[in-house]
Parts: structure tokens; sequence; C-alpha cells
């Protein structure tokens, strides 16, 4: 979708009910532009919704829709549809009352999506204004599909911009030799920069410079002469071995000191020579672990990746409370197949205005799993780690709660971490 922008954004005016088209579409494109950061963009009361509109999507089956989300204490529903022409639409999803602060958003299609030669795409965003903030940010937007390969040509390993700017990590080749030119006599590019340019003829004005211009003055030294002992001269030749041709012979590896040597030559490292906690099982992939401070064998949980993020707030709050009370809150899913978190990694931030001390708690489904304390007026991170192998399959509710024993409070930074 960083390749593909919306062709129209659109904002449900809160006074009128009426879709309004908005007249700096660009402004959302940051939603797109892939990426798993969070690139917040902020919707108001004064508007009960976000819709945005493709008229040529380039994917041909869609699997999943991802979305970061945050709507403090409102909810928000999510609609997807699809038109052939534009004005007949067929809704294929529809999520309502969602809520979370922050959310991750994730609907996973029990059957693939098809929109082939369907080329209208609406992805529309509700918000239920049933809280006191009076704002919803939007961290980001992402769809899992398949590029139509046949009907949109190859992949090209480039980024380009919603200005149409491209920037390619690779070489740009034509496919076949002297048959392509790049511009023409009307349309030419303004500038070109580079190190070096080679050609077999090179023009400034329509004169070849090879024509136009003498070569000044200029020497080479020997190794630049390729051709230069082409008959060679025994007892010219400098720098001759002693004997001709060398006799046979073989060096060890350590006398191998510079250059690289080829892949074939490089041994297979079998994978117990490799420095890891346990050993592996069928179907299992390397992850880092933090606590043993090793590489460790793990199951494919959480989409085959290590500790993920799912949940993050810099918003201070505080408290006088000396019982828990909830500060922050988010939505953990959990199934053994696709996302078997095993453990919960809570990062906060806390401090109090005086002497006393502050609290930090975490509650999953109302039962406490793990606290820890900080005395004093400067701000210190405490880590959490929580074994969650037990919960049950489906959502959770996690609570970070905080209380004094006097003063006042204070929780800023949190993260939410979840690793298979």
């Amino acid at each position: 979708m960083a390749f593909n922008p919306p062709d129209k954004v659109e904002l449900l005016d809160a006074s009128t009910g009426e879709w309004v088209e908005s007249t700096s579409p660009e402004d959302y494109y940051v939603l797109f532009t892939g990426g798993w950061s969070p690139k917040w963009k902020s919707i108001s009361n004064s508007y009960n919704g976000i819709r945005f509109t493709w008229t040529s999507f380039p994917y041909s089956w869609i699997k999943a829709i991802w979305m970061y989300i945050s709507p403090r204490n409102n909810k928000f529903n999510v609609k997807m549809e699809l038109s052939s022409d534009g004005n007949t639409w067929e809704q294929v999803l529809y999520d309502t009352n969602l809520g979370g602060w922050p959310a991750y958003y994730i609907h996973v299609f029990d059957k693939t999506i098809s929109n082939r030669n369907i080329p209208y795409l609406r992805i529309t965003i509700e918000i239920n204004w049933v809280g006191t903030i009076t704002t919803v940010s939007i961290g980001g937007i992402r769809l899992l599909a398949v590029y139509d390969w046949i009907s949109r040509g190859k992949y090209l390993p480039f980024t380009a911009d919603y200005a149409r700017n491209l920037t390619f990590y690779g070489n740009l080749n034509p496919d076949t030799d002297n048959a392509h030119d790049l511009g023409n006599s009307s349309y030419r590019w303004r500038n070109i920069h580079g190190i070096n340019i080679y050609g077999d003829t090179i023009y400034e004005g329509g004169t070849a410079l090879a024509d136009k211009y003498t070569p000044r003055n200029h020497s080479h030294s020997r190794s630049e002469i390729t051709d230069f002992w082409s008959t060679p001269f025994w007892d010219n030749i400098p720098d001759k071995p002693s004997e001709y041709p060398p006799e046979a012979h073989t060096h060890d590896a350590s006398d191998i000191t510079s250059g690289t040597l080829s892949l074939d030559r490089i041994p297979l490292i079998p994978y117990t020579k490799l420095d890891t906690v346990n050993t592996p099982s069928d179907g299992q992939v390397l992850s880092y672990s933090a606590t043993d401070d090793k590489l460790k064998w793990v199951d494919m949980g959480g989409g085959g990746v290590g500790r993920v993020l799912i949940g993050a707030d810099e918003t201070e709050v505080t408290t006088t409370s000396k019982s828990y009370t909830t500060m922050k809150q988010l939505k953990l899913y959990k199934d053994s197949t696709d996302f078997n978190w095993k453990t919960l990694y809570v990062l906060a931030r806390i401090k109090n205005s005086g002497s006393y001390t502050t609290y930090v708690a975490v509650y999953i489904d109302g039962s406490l799993y793990a606290e820890d304390s900080k005395s004093g007026t400067s701000y210190a991170v405490k880590k959490l780690v929580i074994d969650i192998s037990g919960l049950s399959d489906g959502v959770h509710n996690v609570e970070i709660k905080i209380k004094v024993s006097g003063g006042t409070g204070y929780i800023e930074f949190t993260e939410v971490w979840a690793e298979p």
C-alpha cells in the first residue's frame, strides 16, 4: 500500500451526517507507507468517521487487514467494501464496538477475499464518541494481500512516496543490450549525476566528444596496460617467478589473509555447533532470548517472530489513591495456533511527587500477575516479566495500575511486549 495510496479520503461530518472529501489527502498517506512504527494522524469529534477509497487496487487476493489505532475511551467500527464500478459496493467485513488504548486491530479472513477484476476498494473507520476524550488517533493501516503479478508486472526492488519519487536498492538494467533509450529528443532528463559515465560514444551538442576535443597529455601505469606483454619477452618481464610455470602447491586456511572465499568453499555449520539455550524440535526457529542472553529455539508462534510490541503509550497520568487504580489498559489476543504467546514484558516509567513510594502492578482479566515499586521524585523504568503460557485462547484484558503510600504517583511511558 506504500506504493498505492488511496485515491480519495473522506471525513464524515458529525453535524450534517455527510461525507466530505479531504482537500489534502496526502496528509493521510503516511498511514500506508510501510514499516510498523506508528505515523499518528488524529481525528476530532467534529467527524464521526474516515473513509479511504482506491479506484484501481493492484492486489488480487486479500487475506487480512491490520490497523494500529488509539480510540482512548471511545469505540470504533471497521468496514471493508469492494466494487467493480465504484457505484455498487459489496461489504466483505464489518467489525463493530472495537476498543483499546492503544489497540492493534487484526482481522484474518476465513477465506481469501478475491478482488481480481474488482478494482475498487473502500475501507471505513466509524467512530463512536462514547468516552470523554475528543480525539482518536490512527497509527497505521496495512493489508496482507497477494500482488497481481500477471497484470501488474514483476516485483521491483524500490520504494516510492506519494510525490512519485523512486529509490532503487539495486541496479537498473535493460532486458537486452543496446535496444532501449533513457528519454528522447522531446523529453529529456534535466540533470544526470554520477561518479563515472561509460559509453562507446558520448555526445555534446550532437557532436561526439572524440571528434570535438583532443585528449590531453597523460600517462598510464604498467598495471593499466592489459596487453603490454601480449608477445612476452621472458628476459624483460619484471617480477617473474624463478620457476615457470610455478610448481604445484597448496595453502592452509590460515595463509589466506585477504579476499573473499566463494560460497561453495564455506562449510555448512550444523545446528549442534550453535550456542543455544535448548535443543530444537521439528518446526522451531531461532530467536534471541533476553533472559538468557543467548539464541533460543522457539515455536513459530506470533507469526514466526520473536518478541513483538503489542502496545505503547507515552501519556503521563497521576493518582493519589492508596489502592491500585487502573491507569492504562489494552487487549491481548492469544491462540495456540498463530499467536501462542508464552511471556509478557511490561515496561513502566514511574515516580512519586515526594519521598513516598509509587507501586505499579499488572492485572490480567482482573487478577494480579506482577508488581514493582519506586520511591522518590525521579523517574525510573520498571520491567515486569509475566508467564502467560497458562492463559486460555481468546481476548484478555491487560490493566496497568498504580497506587501510592503517600504523595502523588506518576506513570508516563509504557510498553507491552509479547514473546512466543
